[in-house]
């Protein structure tokens, strides 16, 4: 079982480990031209929130339904309380650990109206048609690929779901592979077939056209936590790769600095992310659908918004997450962060069982 590089260098340093090609953090001034791009997100986000959760911050009735473990289905009611973000109430499940929103939809989908769902999209283009992100998203997915490649996937068929504007999937038409993407909404799917690519608009697995074959490798980034039922969703997937297929998965990390420095503030805990991962709890839901990992790690530091933090704090909070006490003289840097699982997503491989 692979395990990601812990040689990355300090902000400051030339880097060494592939990973520093595409985070923000290690890369002056790259921050800034994606600045304005990255405000008309957020400012998109507050509106849509502002539109489901009521002025005391509570979720406005009848959008979702009460639900219980997504992956054990242990009773909601005796879930451990992680925080409450924007009207939801994030749980910790007391048989199997994992978080999920206490509430969620009930029919396995939300969304929100057509009118915002689009403007959602148009927003997202705009910044991934941005320079800066757009250099570090095509090394990220160039990063992801030889990750896959590594692991005996460089050729045959690959579904990306969920490839918003393409990039992953351009580059591995380009590397040989024969890729189709499935992608729900529908100015993505525009901008995908503006460029040449095999895209269909809908959601996995209904839509997934019955023509298509089954795949070699399966590509899912930042995809898992929108799923309700993660562990159902996994399961077909699993159905619709090859004996020996490889799986690449991306998600936010519950257990990054970041996010628990930032805790409720942080823009993770939106309305449409239902389940919440730490690599361990990847690793279990995935185990539990038929896949064997054999490749974990974390990219994207965010070293920079991290050191924003006091150095105690920061310190106090590996030791609760990694049992690791972090000597006051240490410098904490990306290699430190990558060492103990600590990035703002994981990334990790797995083949069907």
């Amino acid at each position: 079982m692979e395990r990601g590089s812990a040689t990355a260098p300090g902000a400051g340093e030339a880097g060494s480990d592939e990973r520093d090609a595409f985070d923000a953090a290690l890369i002056p001034g790259i921050r800034d031209r994606m600045a304005e791009a990255y405000r008309a997100l957020r400012l998109t986000e507050a509106e849509q929130s502002a539109a489901v959760v009521d002025d005391r911050g509570n979720l406005r009735p009848g959008l979702l339904a009460a639900r219980d473990c997504p992956i054990c289905g242990a009773d909601g009611g005796g879930a451990t309380p992680f925080l409450k973000a924007r009207g939801l109430d994030y749980v910790s499940c007391h048989e199997c650990s994992f978080t999920y929103t206490r509430q969620g939809p009930d029919n396995g989908y939300f969304s929100l109206s057509s009118e915002d769902d689009a403007r959602s999209a148009q927003v997202m283009l705009g910044l991934k048609g941005n320079e800066a992100y757009r250099s570090l998203e095509q090394r990220k997915v160039a990063y992801i690929l030889g990750r896959i490649a590594r692991h005996g996937g460089s050729r045959g068929t690959l579904l990306d779901i969920g490839p918003a504007n393409g990039a992953l999937l351009s580059l591995a038409q380009a590397k040989g592979w024969t890729a189709w993407g499935l992608e729900s909404n529908p100015a993505y799917v525009a901008e995908c077939r503006r460029t040449g690519l095999r895209v269909e608009q809908g959601i996995f697995p209904q839509d997934l056209p019955a023509e298509w074959p089954r795949f070699n490798a399966v590509v899912m980034l930042d995809v898992l936590e929108h799923a309700p039922a993660p562990l159902d969703f996994l399961g077909r997937v699993r159905d619709r790769l090859e004996p020996g297929g490889i799986l690449a998965i991306q998600v936010p990390n519950l257990d990054s600095l970041r996010i628990r420095l930032e805790g409720a503030a942080n823009n993770n805990f939106i309305l449409g992310h239902w389940s919440f991962f730490s690599p361990e709890t990847l690793d279990g839901v995935v185990a539990r659908a038929g896949f064997v990992q054999v490749g974990r790690e974390t990219i994207i530091s965010e070293l920079d918004r991290i050191l924003q933090h006091p150095p105690a704090l920061i310190r106090r909070m590996i030791a609760d997450l990694r049992g690791v006490r972090i000597p006051d003289g240490d410098v904490i840097d990306s290699a430190l962060i990558h060492k103990f699982e600590l990035g703002y997503k994981v990334l990790a491989l797995f083949r069907t069982a």
